[in-house]
């Protein structure tokens, strides 16, 4: 007998790119819920983020020019985004335009700390490869921070000192009590 095969609905698409969105008017607490589901997002599918900054279509200047673009992609790494972006958006040449181009890491961070020329190509020296590997650790840390599960709070009370045998303690946190 055979099998029927199963026909597949609808297109299938592969996905090429996450591209999370970064706008001016975002506060702390919204970008650590964007990287909260960027982070779920790059796990699922086993790829890593790329960010768009927004919000400033208004203003003739790049980016990089605007301090607000600055400190806000500052903040955004503080909070843990570096270690979920792409280390750079090279993958994404051909795909995309280039005014529509996303942020991978080191773009992100030369954003955050001035380190693109007029052309927006990276400038970075020896001093700044540093300086980007210590934010990114920094960055590491305080995504691990973010995604950590909360502390229960503990009755500290019930709480004593080894001692030296089991017949020397008194009842203990995880024993039954009569």
């Amino acid at each position: 007998m055979k099998r029927k095969k199963k026909k597949k609905r609808g297109p299938q698409k592969k996905l090429v790119a996450m591209i999370a969105t970064l706008h001016k008017d975002q506060d702390a607490a919204s970008i650590r819920w964007g990287i909260k589901v960027l982070h779920a997002a790059c796990h699922e599918y086993q790829r890593p983020g790329y960010i768009a900054v927004a919000g400033w279509d208004d203003d003739p200047r790049p980016l990089i020019e605007i301090p607000e673009a600055r400190q806000l992609a500052r903040t955004a790494i503080q909070l843990g985004l570096l270690p979920l972006l792409a280390s750079n958006n090279a993958g994404l040449n051909g795909i995309l335009a280039p005014e529509d181009m996303p942020l991978g890491g080191a773009e992100f961070w030369c954003l955050a700390h001035a380190q693109l020329d007029d052309k927006g190509e990276v400038i970075c020296g020896q001093p700044e490869q540093e300086r980007m590997l210590r934010d990114l650790e920094a960055s590491k840390d305080a995504l691990f921070t973010l995604l950590a599960p909360p502390v229960l709070p503990m009755d500290l009370e019930r709480l004593e000192p080894a001692a030296s045998s089991d017949k020397d303690r008194g009842p203990g946190l995880f024993d039954k009590q009569a």
